[in-house]
This record gives C-alpha cells, sequence and structure tokens, in this order.
C-alpha cells in the first residue's frame, strides 16, 4: 500500500504527480475492492490520523538523496 501511494504522489518522467489527498480517495475508494480493507484503514490512519508523510528523500525524483 505505502509503494501505491509513494508511486502515485511522486513525479514521473512521463506524468505529474498527484497530491495525497486525492490519491488517499483513490485508496479509500478501492477499500475491499482493490485492496484489502484492513491494509486501507492501516494506510489512511497513518496518513490522517497520525500525520504521517513521506520523507523528502522518497518525493524528490529519481527516488534516491545521492
Amino acid at each position: 500500500m505505502a509503494d501505491t501511494v509513494e508511486a502515485k504522489t511522486t513525479k514521473r518522467p512521463y506524468r505529474f504527480a498527484k497530491g495525497l489527498v486525492e490519491e488517499l480517495e483513490v485508496v479509500s475508494a478501492g477499500k475491499n475492492t482493490l485492496f484489502d480493507g484492513a491494509v486501507v484503514e492501516a494506510c489512511l490512519a497513518l496518513f490522517r490520523e497520525k500525520d504521517y508523510s513521506f520523507p523528502q528523500s522518497l518525493t524528490r525524483h529519481g527516488g534516491s538523496s545521492s
């Protein structure tokens, strides 16, 4: 799940990044159909309730801090 959210919210050479709020809505909509419901709940709680954000090194193009 983390890889899915990170991939969609990071700019790629072939597309612009989606916003985190927009992607979390997609994840929520896919609960129990595209994604396991318990995993979606854990993901949403992490971002919405625990205010998690990806480290800066992951949000740069290329995904590496080197």
